[in-house]
Protein backbone atom coordinates (compact mmCIF):
# COMPACT_ATOMS: atom_id res chain seq x y z
CA UNK A 1 0.00 0.00 0.00
CA UNK A 2 1.53 3.49 -0.80
CA UNK A 3 1.20 7.20 1.08
CA UNK A 4 -0.80 9.36 -0.58
CA UNK A 5 2.21 12.00 -0.36
CA UNK A 6 5.03 9.37 -1.36
CA UNK A 7 7.40 10.70 -4.20
CA UNK A 8 6.07 8.22 -6.57
CA UNK A 9 2.26 8.90 -6.35
CA UNK A 10 3.27 12.80 -6.29
CA UNK A 11 5.43 12.37 -9.82
CA UNK A 12 2.87 9.98 -11.27
CA UNK A 13 0.14 12.25 -10.35
CA UNK A 14 1.89 15.53 -12.42
CA UNK A 15 2.77 13.06 -15.12
CA UNK A 16 -0.98 12.39 -15.43
CA UNK A 17 -1.61 16.53 -15.29
CA UNK A 18 0.54 16.98 -17.90
CA UNK A 19 -0.60 14.25 -20.11
CA UNK A 20 -3.97 15.24 -19.84
CA UNK A 21 -2.45 18.68 -21.08
CA UNK A 22 -0.76 17.14 -24.15
CA UNK A 23 -2.78 14.49 -25.28
CA UNK A 24 -6.04 16.09 -25.85
CA UNK A 25 -5.46 17.35 -28.97
CA UNK A 26 -3.99 14.14 -30.18
CA UNK A 27 -6.65 11.74 -29.22
CA UNK A 28 -9.83 13.71 -28.93
CA UNK A 29 -12.80 12.39 -30.61
CA UNK A 30 -15.05 15.28 -31.15
CA UNK A 31 -13.94 17.75 -28.46
CA UNK A 32 -14.36 15.04 -26.26
CA UNK A 33 -10.98 13.98 -24.50
CA UNK A 34 -10.33 10.95 -22.08
CA UNK A 35 -9.44 11.84 -18.19
CA UNK A 36 -6.67 10.27 -16.79
CA UNK A 37 -6.67 11.86 -12.87
CA UNK A 38 -10.06 10.36 -12.33
CA UNK A 39 -8.52 6.93 -13.30
CA UNK A 40 -5.73 7.19 -10.89
CA UNK A 41 -8.56 7.86 -8.02
CA UNK A 42 -10.28 4.70 -9.54
CA UNK A 43 -7.40 2.57 -9.48
CA UNK A 44 -6.23 3.15 -5.87
CA UNK A 45 -9.72 2.16 -5.07
CA UNK A 46 -9.56 -1.20 -6.77
CA UNK A 47 -5.64 -2.21 -5.99
CA UNK A 48 -4.82 -0.21 -2.70
CA UNK A 49 -8.25 -0.26 -0.88
CA UNK A 50 -10.40 2.16 0.32
CA UNK A 51 -8.59 3.58 3.01
CA UNK A 52 -6.72 5.61 0.69
CA UNK A 53 -8.92 6.68 -1.85
CA UNK A 54 -10.60 10.04 -0.20
CA UNK A 55 -6.98 11.64 0.27
CA UNK A 56 -6.18 11.02 -3.39
CA UNK A 57 -9.26 12.40 -4.34
CA UNK A 58 -8.69 15.38 -2.67
CA UNK A 59 -5.12 15.51 -4.02
CA UNK A 60 -6.63 15.14 -7.41
CA UNK A 61 -8.95 17.39 -7.61
CA UNK A 62 -6.99 20.32 -6.05
CA UNK A 63 -4.77 19.36 -8.98
CA UNK A 64 -7.81 19.10 -11.64
CA UNK A 65 -8.84 22.72 -9.82
CA UNK A 66 -5.69 24.59 -10.65
CA UNK A 67 -5.83 22.88 -14.29
CA UNK A 68 -9.62 22.88 -15.27
CA UNK A 69 -12.31 23.98 -13.44
CA UNK A 70 -13.75 27.20 -14.23
CA UNK A 71 -15.19 27.71 -10.58
CA UNK A 72 -12.41 26.82 -7.87
CA UNK A 73 -13.03 24.10 -5.35
CA UNK A 74 -15.96 22.19 -8.19
CA UNK A 75 -13.64 19.72 -9.21
CA UNK A 76 -12.39 19.40 -5.59
CA UNK A 77 -16.11 18.84 -3.92
CA UNK A 78 -16.99 16.77 -6.94
CA UNK A 79 -13.86 14.21 -7.07
CA UNK A 80 -14.66 13.67 -3.20
CA UNK A 81 -18.26 13.13 -3.45
CA UNK A 82 -17.83 10.93 -6.00
CA UNK A 83 -14.83 8.74 -4.23
CA UNK A 84 -16.96 8.04 -0.91
CA UNK A 85 -19.85 6.07 -3.46
CA UNK A 86 -16.72 4.60 -5.03
CA UNK A 87 -15.14 3.56 -1.91
CA UNK A 88 -18.70 2.13 -1.06
CA UNK A 89 -18.91 0.55 -4.77
CA UNK A 90 -15.43 -1.03 -4.14
CA UNK A 91 -16.30 -2.75 -1.07
CA UNK A 92 -19.41 -4.60 -2.43
CA UNK A 93 -18.06 -5.37 -6.13
CA UNK A 94 -15.62 -8.54 -7.49
CA UNK A 95 -12.43 -6.63 -8.08
CA UNK A 96 -11.07 -9.38 -10.41
CA UNK A 97 -13.77 -8.55 -13.11
CA UNK A 98 -12.52 -6.02 -16.08
CA UNK A 99 -16.94 -5.75 -16.53
CA UNK A 100 -17.07 -4.44 -12.86
CA UNK A 101 -13.93 -2.37 -13.20
CA UNK A 102 -15.24 -0.69 -16.76
CA UNK A 103 -18.55 0.30 -15.10
CA UNK A 104 -16.99 1.52 -12.57
CA UNK A 105 -14.70 3.83 -14.03
CA UNK A 106 -18.05 4.74 -16.47
CA UNK A 107 -20.05 5.27 -13.59
CA UNK A 108 -17.32 7.70 -11.37
CA UNK A 109 -16.46 9.56 -14.37
CA UNK A 110 -19.69 10.31 -15.44
CA UNK A 111 -20.92 11.70 -12.02
CA UNK A 112 -18.12 13.54 -11.34
CA UNK A 113 -17.95 15.17 -14.70
CA UNK A 114 -21.60 16.01 -14.44
CA UNK A 115 -21.55 17.01 -10.58
CA UNK A 116 -18.48 19.35 -11.36
CA UNK A 117 -20.34 20.89 -14.50
CA UNK A 118 -23.41 21.25 -12.49
CA UNK A 119 -21.37 22.81 -9.44
CA UNK A 120 -19.44 25.26 -11.64
CA UNK A 121 -22.62 26.66 -13.24
CA UNK A 122 -22.80 24.82 -16.58
CA UNK A 123 -25.70 22.44 -15.10
CA UNK A 124 -28.23 25.10 -14.89
CA UNK A 125 -28.87 25.87 -18.26
CA UNK A 126 -32.51 27.19 -18.97
CA UNK A 127 -32.93 25.30 -22.44
CA UNK A 128 -33.51 21.65 -22.50
CA UNK A 129 -31.05 21.75 -25.03
CA UNK A 130 -28.42 22.72 -23.19
CA UNK A 131 -29.37 20.06 -20.82
CA UNK A 132 -28.91 17.62 -23.45
CA UNK A 133 -25.57 18.72 -25.00
CA UNK A 134 -23.90 18.82 -21.32
CA UNK A 135 -25.42 15.04 -20.43
CA UNK A 136 -23.92 14.23 -24.43
CA UNK A 137 -20.37 15.49 -23.70
CA UNK A 138 -20.64 13.99 -20.38
CA UNK A 139 -21.57 10.17 -21.21
CA UNK A 140 -19.25 9.87 -24.70
CA UNK A 141 -16.26 11.60 -22.19
CA UNK A 142 -16.44 8.55 -19.67
CA UNK A 143 -17.31 6.36 -22.36
CA UNK A 144 -13.55 7.18 -23.98
CA UNK A 145 -12.38 6.79 -20.56
CA UNK A 146 -13.79 3.55 -19.54
CA UNK A 147 -12.26 2.69 -23.12
CA UNK A 148 -8.50 3.47 -21.98
CA UNK A 149 -8.96 1.78 -18.33
CA UNK A 150 -7.59 -1.46 -19.16
CA UNK A 151 -4.27 0.20 -20.46
CA UNK A 152 -3.89 2.84 -17.70
CA UNK A 153 -4.37 -0.33 -14.47
CA UNK A 154 -1.80 -2.09 -16.74
CA UNK A 155 0.40 0.86 -16.60
CA UNK A 156 -0.54 1.62 -12.97
CA UNK A 157 0.29 -1.95 -11.82
CA UNK A 158 3.65 -2.04 -13.41
CA UNK A 159 4.53 1.16 -11.79
CA UNK A 160 3.40 0.81 -8.13
CA UNK A 161 3.14 -3.22 -8.20
CA UNK A 162 6.25 -4.73 -5.94
CA UNK A 163 7.66 -6.64 -7.80
CA UNK A 164 7.44 -10.78 -7.36
CA UNK A 165 10.78 -11.57 -6.64
CA UNK A 166 10.65 -9.12 -3.44
CA UNK A 167 7.40 -11.07 -2.46
CA UNK A 168 8.70 -14.25 -2.62
CA UNK A 169 11.77 -13.70 -0.56
CA UNK A 170 10.26 -11.95 2.14
CA UNK A 171 8.21 -15.45 2.11
CA UNK A 172 11.06 -17.83 2.33
CA UNK A 173 12.65 -16.02 5.41
CA UNK A 174 9.58 -16.81 7.69
CA UNK A 175 9.01 -20.78 6.32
Amino acid sequence: MHRILSARVLIFSAVLLCLDQVLPPLIQFRMIQPLLLPLFVVYAAFYWGDSRVMALAALIGILRDFNVSSVFGAALFSMVVMSFFLRWAVQKADRDSLFVKELTVFVFVMGELFLERFVSGLGSANSTEGFFVLWQGVLIAAAYTAVLAPVFFYVANGIFQEPKSVIFRQYELFR
